[in-house]
């Protein structure tokens, strides 16, 4: 007997559990489309009832609608597992290092309760400064911000290393020599081990900005399978308060906004499912695409074919280039 009530319990256990998991992945999935919420919800609640009403009268009426509220029911579900499919599921720690994250947690409220029984004013007095800093910390880190200088270099290497489904960024002019130290190819490298497609926008003043060296940094990009694209501000005048230097990462789960560009000193602030920069910056993303250029189109000789000479780049003539192109093969 008391097995066989273990048995029910494991049972009724299992299958709270597997209706928990459906609830989370159908709510969620379709919370983003409240509208077909109501319908699915509607349509399932009145779908099988007047469906079996239907049939059981058996009248040519009752059938057909019988067959319809079917017909409703199963489209709603379709519609659902359909919506589901297209929701992106929101990205889980690994459960590794989230034990060792609650580990840190735990240990630092140990660490301060303890702290905070020690009845010494002198002490109190000496860590107060030392807690107001953590404090200010603390706060960006409740909604997912955080700002990063010391470290740049590593936390964005990481990131861009476990990238898994995108990666957009901008270039803008005070970054461009970043791609020529150690660090701009371990940034490619670091796409490279990901996977992850990598679109790219270098940012210029204007066309006459672009000189040989840029061309030959944004071609080395494209070898490294980077999708790059060039964006002239003076041609985007409404645009110019909205760009910035700046990565999102998987479609924005962490957006990194350049804040420090001195060379060896780089920062950045980082934002971590935030909702508001989330769609921001999506919009920014968006308009700057709209209205930038293929790397391919605007500049079609490559590295390989760059003008000799240093002038600017932009201010060969179309037929000049294909002067030079002719001379050096």
């Amino acid at each position: 007997m008391k097995q066989q009530s273990r048995s029910k319990q494991n049972t009724e256990r299992s299958d709270i559990r597997t209706q928990h998991a459906l609830y989370e992945k159908f709510i969620p999935g379709l919370a983003p489309q409240p509208g077909l919420l109501l319908i699915f919800a509607i349509c399932v609640v009145l779908g099988g009832p007047v469906a079996g009403y239907g049939i059981a009268a058996g009248t040519p009426v009752g059938w057909i609608i019988g067959l319809a509220a079917f017909a409703c029911a199963l489209g709603s579900a379709i519609g659902a597992i359909w919506i589901i499919s297209q929701t992106p599921s929101a990205t889980k720690p690994d459960s590794s290092e989230k034990t060792e994250f609650d580990g840190v947690l735990v240990e630092v409220q140990t660490n301060l309760t303890r702290a905070n029984q020690i009845s010494s004013h002198l002490f109190q007095h000496v860590i107060r400064d030392e807690l107001a800093r953590f404090q200010r910390k603390t706060v960006g880190w409740a909604s997912g911000r955080i700002e990063i200088t010391d470290k740049y270099s590593n936390t964005l290497l990481f990131l861009y290393t476990s990238a898994r489904n995108s990666v957009f960024s901008t270039s803008v002019p005070e970054y461009l020599k970043t791609w020529s130290d150690p660090f701009g190819g371990q940034i490619l490298r670091a796409h490279s081990a990901s996977g992850a497609p990598v679109q790219r926008v270098f940012v210029f003043e204007n066309r006459a900005t672009v000189d040989n060296e840029a061309v030959k940094i944004m071609w080395d990009q494209r070898g490294a399978n980077v999708d790059v694209l060039v964006f002239y501000k003076d041609e985007n005048p409404q645009l110019l308060q909205r760009v910035r230097d700046f990565t999102m990462i998987d479609g924005g789960e962490a957006i990194g906004v350049t804040v420090a560009f001195t060379q060896g000193h780089l920062g950045a602030q980082w934002f971590f499912m935030d909702e508001s920069t989330m769609s921001e910056y999506s919009i920014t993303k968006t308009a700057v695409l709209r209205n930038s250029k293929r790397l391919e189109e605007e500049f079609p000789l490559g590295a390989d074919k760059a003008p000799k000479d240093r002038q600017s780049f932009s201010r060969t003539p179309r037929s000049r280039q294909r002067d030079i192109r002719s001379n050096e093969t």
